[in-house]
């Protein structure tokens, strides 16, 4: 007889930046990370170097970007964060919004979000000393970016016990219905749900009783119910769970 436990794990994640200009009246805006960890596609345990990210620079008053701070891409190569082009800070007083990966099709507030590509998706802001939105200007340029995960892991840990004799091997995992791809709001947090469907992953679990995982990584949820389904020697083992619920990290 095969076990299988399924649990969540949740972590949070950041970034870092530096910048000269020489425009008269304006600072460039600098960015340091608070942290660079991430889970990245489940196994990685920093950001990957090379790793492309973009920002949002936000007039405080307007709530839109500034205009040279629209979607700008971010490099992260060797613990440090390159900007594409400068962005320039006045006296007003700006918010900075980040995001996980790049993507020019990106919009403060339409971060499409979505499963099939198994992505670490990321958000962040800048932050105070008490990891709340504060904003930046000429006088006071630093940036300190916050990350954090907009997916949530699940992992199932899988045994087969010693009285069981049989070759059971798992090829296959699902998870459905789910949401499989929102629109998220850098700014207000809010989600809005795109599609529907199943979540699935390959793998290969021979009968052991030690203890195997499959990882996942799925959006959000509050009180749903599910079905996870695995592939068990050419046929399909279903199962059903009512009160799911998974939180961003």
């Amino acid at each position: 007889m095969m076990a299988i436990s399924g649990v969540m794990m949740l972590s949070s994640c950041s970034s870092n930046i530096d910048f000269d200009s020489e425009q008269a009246g304006t600072v460039p805006l600098q960015l340091s990370l608070l942290n660079d960890s991430t889970r990245s596609v489940i196994t990685s345990t920093t950001l990957p170097d090379s790793s492309n990210y973009g920002i949002f620079v936000v007039d405080s008053s307007s709530l839109s970007p500034i205009s040279n701070g629209n979607n700008v891409s971010v490099i992260y190569a060797s613990g440090k964060s390159n900007l594409s082009s400068n962005v320039l800070l006045s006296s007003t007083k700006d918010y900075v919004y980040a995001y996980y990966p790049y993507s020019s099709l990106q919009s403060l507030t339409s971060f499409t979000i979505e499963t099939t590509s198994q992505t670490d998706y990321l958000y962040g802001t800048s932050v105070g000393s008490n990891g709340s939105l504060v904003s930046v200007n000429a006088k006071n340029p630093e940036a300190k970016i916050k990350f954090n995960h907009v997916m949530a892991r699940v992992t199932f840990n899988i045994t087969q016990d010693a009285s069981d004799t049989n070759p059971n091997v798992i090829t296959q995992v699902k998870i459905g219905t789910v949401p499989t791809a929102y629109t998220y709001n850098l700014m207000t947090k809010s989600m809005t749900l795109k599609s529907s469907g199943e979540v699935s992953t390959t793998c290969k679990i021979a009968p052991s009783a030690s203890a195997q995982s499959v990882d996942m990584l799925v959006l959000p949820v509050s009180n749903y119910s599910i079905t996870v389904s695995f592939y068990i020697n050419s046929k399909w083992v279903t199962t059903s769970l009512a009160g799911i619920n998974w939180a961003m990290g």
